[in-house]
């Protein structure tokens, strides 16, 4: 009898680590999605998202990693899908209007890409990379005056964000190199 108990409660125990495997299959692929890079990100990414596990604000950084990504290996539209999905399901992410508003800029939008890096702005305007792609922006069409003021507010910024200081460094330089001209 103990035996047979024993063989049940064994079953019992399979049945219940096999039934929470995709669970967990699904957790781990939104964390691979958020660490790793190239093609085991997207595919990592592209899992979590088709697994329909995720909605909402971790939908969204799904959806932004993977842009991150896309974007990466030149996917450009398939990044911008990516971040338009995202900031649908989450339109205070400024994360993902700066991605788009990069994305788009290498498509030559570069009105687009400056509404998203504003937009990004008005949600933080502590945002120092948003500050540095929109004066990048301004400085190839030649509004030297709105670069140098992009590129001076970056110097205002804290460092809250990891690539705060890497903006301001830039950002000295492009000011450096607009010295003198009008």
């Amino acid at each position: 009898m103990a035996t047979g108990t024993l063989r049940t409660t064994r079953t019992g125990l399979i049945l219940l680590v096999l039934s929470l495997s995709p669970d967990v299959a699904v957790a781990n692929d939104f964390k691979v999605c958020g660490d790793a890079s190239g093609d085991e990100a997207i595919s990592a990414c592209t899992r979590a998202i088709e697994s329909k596990g995720f909605t909402g604000t971790d939908l969204a950084k799904l959806l932004t990693n993977r842009g991150v990504e896309l974007k990466r290996k030149g996917d450009v539209d398939g990044a911008i899908a990516d971040y338009t999905a995202s900031i649908a399901l989450n339109p205070k992410d400024m994360f993902s209007l700066n991605n788009r508003g990069n994305a788009l800029r290498d498509k030559g939008d570069l009105q687009g890409a400056i509404a998203d890096y504003t937009q990004a702005i008005r949600i933080d305007p502590d945002y120092a990379a948003a500050y540095l792609n929109r004066g990048r922006v301004y400085e190839r069409q030649d509004d030297i005056d709105r670069a140098r003021a992009d590129f001076t507010a970056v110097l205002a910024t804290s460092d809250k964000y990891v690539n705060s200081r890497g903006a301001k460094e830039l950002a000295r330089g492009r000011l450096n190199a607009l010295a003198g001209k009008k």
